[in-house]
């Protein structure tokens, strides 16, 4: 098949690991499909790029105006920093528009990544009739209840996609209810992981009994990922157990600051943001991965630690809760709540071989649902066989 992927978060450079799942997922398709992939410029990234599969990151600003996209927290984020930002989002909304529409009557369907590029795509694939797939992956849903421009997006692109997925069944659910969706029309088709971080899991062994305990979360330094909270959790925990921060974003000063005025200098490492090919190796390397998100769709990178067979302690919410078992795959704490938090860190620091065997069941558990990037094509795979033989209407 022919596949234009449209979407506002790629790595267009080998240090941006912003939408690095969406680019796993387009590196499968392409091993035996036709894949373009339509993204925003990033400073002067930009052009087309003869990769696997094939990039297109198109201008929409002067250079230095190029930072909307691909930057941790990706548009909200930008927007947040600096709401003179606001006034580059027109012309980058008519530059997708304008290459969408221009590219996707000669492909056989259009996958678009988020609400904003499946709205967009959505009217220029109605005037080319091109079937349109989007994907769903929580922010977008989210952020519609709290912004009359984000709603439009996300109803404009429902309405106008082929089929809609979901990246968690919860997502789908509030779809349907907040929506009135019909049922057929989202589907829910987790990511995957890379074999990476498999080899890891299938490698684990319990590791021999130290002092030292170390925790380790991964995201974007921005408000909703709560990483302050992990910080100030660490003031009531045992001086051997220390954190490791990986991520960049406009909290990264703040942050920073707070472990200096906290006097945890000596035992939190912020790494800042690392190539994608180094994430199996860090998460390996520590034996906690926390996550205290205050909301997630389905945070991939849950996936990734409990494919390398990492204890995981997160906080509950929706997206975590379907991913972990709790007690057995690893551990929900309330949102916010620093007891809880604090008491399951020293309950695994307490008894080592808990750490272990909640590996252990968090990797067979991946191997069992078969979380694997070759799974999710066959899946969108599926559904853009049936949108191009249906005209965009099954």
């Amino acid at each position: 098949m022919k596949i234009l992927c449209v979407t506002s978060s790629y790595p267009v450079l080998s240090n941006i690991s912003s939408g690095i799942f969406v680019k796993r997922l387009m590196e499968v398709f392409s091993e035996d499909n036709d894949v373009l992939v339509v993204t925003p410029a990033y400073k002067n990234v930009s052009g087309e790029f003869d990769k696997n599969p094939k990039v297109l990151a198109f201008r929409y600003a002067i250079e230095k105006l190029q930072v909307l996209c691909h930057s941790s927290g990706g548009i909200p984020a930008q927007l947040k920093a600096d709401k003179r930002f606001i006034l580059i989002v027109p012309a980058l909304l008519v530059s997708l528009f304008w290459h969408v529409l221009k590219r996707s009557r000669y492909y056989d369907t259009v996958h678009a990544n988020w609400a904003v590029c499946g709205a967009v795509s959505g009217v220029a694939c109605w005037i080319t009739k091109t079937p349109l797939v989007t994907t769903l992956r929580g922010d977008d849903v989210n952020s519609a209840a709290l912004s009359l421009a984000n709603r439009l997006f996300l109803k404009v692109a429902i309405n106008l996609s082929s089929k809609i997925v979901t990246v968690s069944d919860d997502l789908r659910k509030q779809l349907i209810k907040d929506f009135r969706f019909p049922v057929d029309k989202v589907v829910t088709i987790p990511n995957g992981v890379d074999a990476a971080f498999l080899e890891k899991g299938e490698n684990s062994k319990a590791r021999v009994t130290t002092q030292k305990l170390t925790l380790i979360t991964i995201g974007s330094l921005i408000p909703r990922k709560n990483i302050k909270f992990v910080i100030e959790s660490l003031v009531r925990l045992p001086d051997h157990i220390c954190l490791k921060i990986v991520g960049d974003g406009r909290e990264m000063e703040s942050l920073v600051r707070l472990a200096k005025d906290l006097r945890l200098e000596e035992r939190i490492e912020f790494l800042g943001s690392q190539t994608p090919d180094l994430i199996p190796d860090l998460i390996d390397d520590s034996d906690i991965f926390v996550l205290c998100s205050l909301s997630e769709g389905r945070a991939n990178v849950i996936y990734e630690a409990m494919a390398c067979g990492r204890a995981i302690i997160a906080s509950d919410i929706p997206g975590a809760r379907e991913q972990i078992a709790d007690g057995h795959t690893g551990f929900l704490f309330p949102v916010n709540s620093q007891k809880d938090f604090v008491g399951l860190v020293r309950r695994l620091d307490e008894k080592r071989s808990l750490i272990y065997s909640t590996g252990a069941n968090a990797y067979r558990s991946i191997l069992k649902n078969k979380l694997t990037w070759q799974v999710t094509k066959e899946k969108y795979m599926d559904i853009f066989h049936k949108a191009t033989v249906f005209g965009g209407e099954y």
